[in-house]
């Protein structure tokens, strides 16, 4: 009898060639739920938004309510949980549910974390944001496609090959620069060797016009009706009046210069035949006078300092105030400088920083200095009723500080109700006025922000109410300020989710408003707060109303400049052409005939002259 011995099948196995033994397999269907899950949380809010904001028609829609994803601190937030959130579950897939070797399992996240930690100590610096935004979900995704498509591949091989593809990515990333984002957070990416505009501007700076040092008036400068001294004209609202302007911009408009400029966000303030504006020039923050006939460099005062962050870029924000012959700035970094207008010499200087404890804000500080009555008042943002700063005129000593904000990039703006001078200040806590010779809080309006948010745009005043825009999903509010037996009263009269500005301010013509409803433009009822149209993507920009004529001058966020009827029935789009290249978000001039425009690339003059205006 044969006897045939069994042989153990385990045993068979063992003794297979390594190529014959069934290779591991990975659980990856979870992987992909993560990463489209990640994908999701990161756009989810930005494309919804998009989608449920755009614009229907001309149509009347009554109040437009908005929905909580419409806000641009959801969108960054959720372009940061997103990549947090999908790195946290694939750790916990590839531990705990992969399917992997345990050996794999432990070393694997071992050396992705090594991985990270040397991609941050190569990244450029401008890529804090973008690590979290845009390597990590970028890297996380690599790896498991890789693993997806070299699933045919024997299993250690596999683990090799996607850590290879994870180390290729992120030493991609270590040789990029991110140029900051625009406002619907969209970011600019060159190879960190490319030269920044601020380089270029620097090299061929010695290149540039100059006005020769003898030929600069050294009489002081006067005030006239067709200036431009401050943030967003003399009563910060935006508004040209008693000027007209020319109307055919076929095939564009009469270029007077144009010429390169430091990194920053600040506007123009005219003066004359000189405009002042704040850059950034390396190290550097400096205020700089030019020839508003020919675009030469008058002077500069220079600050040895330079804000940076990797979301809006380098540079000051705020725009220099002409005013008691004397021209006043504030810095990115706190520093508040009085200076002579015709030398740039400096008068008296002081830093906010030291004078209200207050740290440096996210964005910098931005608030353009208000001069009133012998004070300079500024937004500081320090605890203890520091939140204003007023500074003396004429000697830099602090006269008084007030208001319990501690966030806010709009400048401090002057209002007269009731007969009754008064300063206005928006903050994350609402809109407060004070008294200006004393710091004394007259009245409060609560309208408080959550999450670190602050308000940026100015208040808008006609007769005595006012008109808050918030960004953040909020919209705007009409409130009337009552005075009746020496109180303070202010009333909401409406609040519409029409219009919902960021930081792109508003004008006021008749009874309508228009302005941004986030990236489109918009027009309202002043009245009901109801919307008329929204219809211009002109991206997160800038608008100027020239009343006599009901124009409306928008310089677009890539940098075009449209003219538009100030209609309240149609959105009616008259001309447009590209005025400077890349982001802008300065806010446009018009003084003595001419228009300004600049953003943190160039700056360039156009002839608006009223002997160019059709009769």
């Amino acid at each position: 009898m044969t006897v045939v011995e069994q042989q153990d099948p385990v045993s068979n196995l063992k003794s297979l060639p390594p190529a014959s033994k069934p290779n591991r397999k990975l659980r990856m269907w979870l992987a992909f739920a993560i990463v489209v899950l990640q994908l999701g949380i990161m756009y989810g809010p930005g494309t919804f938004a998009q989608i449920t904001t755009a614009p229907a028609g001309n149509e009347n829609n009554g109040l437009v309510e908005s929905s909580i994803v419409d806000n641009p601190q959801v969108v960054l937030n959720s372009k940061l949980l997103g990549p947090l959130v999908g790195t946290l579950l694939l750790l916990i897939w590839w531990v705990v549910f992969s399917g992997a070797s345990w050996k794999s399992r432990l070393i694997g996240p071992v050396l992705i974390t090594g991985i990270g930690w040397v991609t941050w100590q190569l990244m450029h610096s401008t890529m804090l944001f973008a690590f979290v935004m845009f390597i990590v979900p970028s890297a996380t995704t690599a790896c498991v496609l890789t693993l997806f498509f070299c699933r045919n591949v024997r299993y250690p091989r596999r683990c090799v090959i996607a850590l290879g593809v994870l180390s290729l990515v992120c030493g991609i990333w270590t040789m990029i620069r991110m140029d900051g984002v625009d406002g619907d957070l969209n970011a600019e990416f060159n190879w960190r060797w490319a030269r920044t505009a601020e380089q270029k501007f620097l090299s061929t700076q010695a290149k540039l016009p100059l006005v020769e040092s003898n030929t600069v008036a050294k009489a002081t400068l006067d005030i006239q009706p067709s200036d431009w001294p401050e943030f967003r004209g003399s009563r910060r609202d935006g508004i040209i009046r008693n000027t007209r302007i020319k109307t055919d911009w076929s095939g564009g408009l009469p270029e007077l210069w144009r010429r390169r400029i430091g990194p920053g966000w600040s506007s123009f303030s005219v003066v004359g035949d000189t405009i002042f504006t704040q850059e950034q020039r390396g190290e550097f923050e400096v205020v700089a006078a030019y020839d508003s006939q020919t675009g030469a460099e008058i002077w500069v005062q220079k600050n040895k300092t330079r804000f940076k962050e990797s979301i809006s870029g380098v540079g000051p924000r705020a725009t220099p105030t002409f005013a008691d012959g004397c021209l006043f700035s504030t810095g990115a970094n706190g520093a508040v400088h009085c200076l002579d207008p015709t030398s740039g010499d400096v008068i008296w200087c002081r830093d906010m920083i030291k004078d209200t404890a207050a740290p440096v804000p996210m964005w910098g500080f931005s608030s353009s200095p208000l001069v009133y009555e012998g004070v300079v008042v500024v937004f500081a943002g320090g605890s203890g009723a520091k939140s204003l700063i007023a500074y003396d005129a004429l000697t830099g000593e602090i006269r008084w500080t007030a208001g319990k904000g501690y966030m806010s990039y709009s400048s401090v703006h002057l209002a007269n109700l009731h007969g009754v001078p008064q300063i206005l200040l928006m903050t994350e806590v609402g809109l407060a006025s004070f008294k200006p010779d004393s710091g004394e809080q007259l009245w409060l309006h609560a309208w408080p922000l959550g999450g670190g948010s602050a308000r940026i745009i100015q208040p808008a005043i006609f007769g005595n109410d006012i008109l808050i825009g918030t960004g953040y999903g909020l919209g705007t509010r009409r409130i009337s300020v009552e005075f009746n037996d020496g109180q303070w009263s202010p009333k909401e009269i409406w609040t519409s989710h029409a219009l919902k500005p960021y930081f792109n301010d508003f004008v006021i013509e008749g009874n309508f408003v228009f302005g941004f409803d986030k990236n489109i433009f918009t027009c309202i009822d002043l009245e009901t707060g109801k919307r008329m149209w929204k219809r211009g993507r002109y991206g997160h920009g800038q608008v100027l109303l020239v009343a006599d004529q009901k124009l409306l001058i928008v310089l677009a966020e890539k940098g075009d400049l449209v003219l538009l009827e100030a209609n309240s029935k149609r959105h009616t789009e008259l001309h447009r052409f590209k005025a400077v290249q890349g982001k802008s978000w300065n806010h446009p001039v018009i003084a003595n005939g001419k228009l300004f425009v600049r953003n943190g690339i160039e700056a360039v003059c156009f002839d608006l002259s009223p002997q160019s205006v059709e009769e």
